[in-house]
């Protein structure tokens, strides 16, 4: 399900929910003959279920020469042959702020991406 606003001509807003099971516990796929990504139809657990959403959701604003956004989004930086250089699109998210200014013969991009430090892992 996804949700946009543009509550003023320079901001815009995004976000997108989705609700399923994670399947990182013993109760994943192929455990059992009958399985769902269904929330809370048994076999499924209350720890299966993903609270780690939304995986896009993000603000933004800009003028005539620059934009900001800050939340979750997707990033793809330094695309090649066989993969990205800098920054890979194979994660669900980044937790970021991205600052650009423009022309018509520059650009430059600041982004900064958070990510949680290994004690807060699963």
């Amino acid at each position: 399900m996804s949700l946009e606003t543009w509550p003023g001509g320079a901001f815009y807003g995004y976000s997108e929910l989705s609700v399923g099971n994670t399947y990182t516990l013993e109760n994943g796929f192929g455990t059992t003959p009958f399985g769902t990504n269904v929330p809370m139809i048994p076999p499924s657990l209350i720890p299966d279920l993903d609270f780690n959403m939304p995986y896009r959701a993000f603000v933004a604003t800009g003028g005539e020469h620059w934009s900001f956004q800050i939340g979750r989004d997707r990033l793809s930086w330094g695309a090649g042959q066989t993969g990205n250089l800098m920054v890979s699109d194979s994660f669900k998210y980044h937790t970021m702020a991205r600052v650009t200014t423009f022309s018509d013969w520059f650009k430059y991009t600041f982004v900064t991406s958070f990510f949680p430090h290994p004690s807060q892992y699963i």
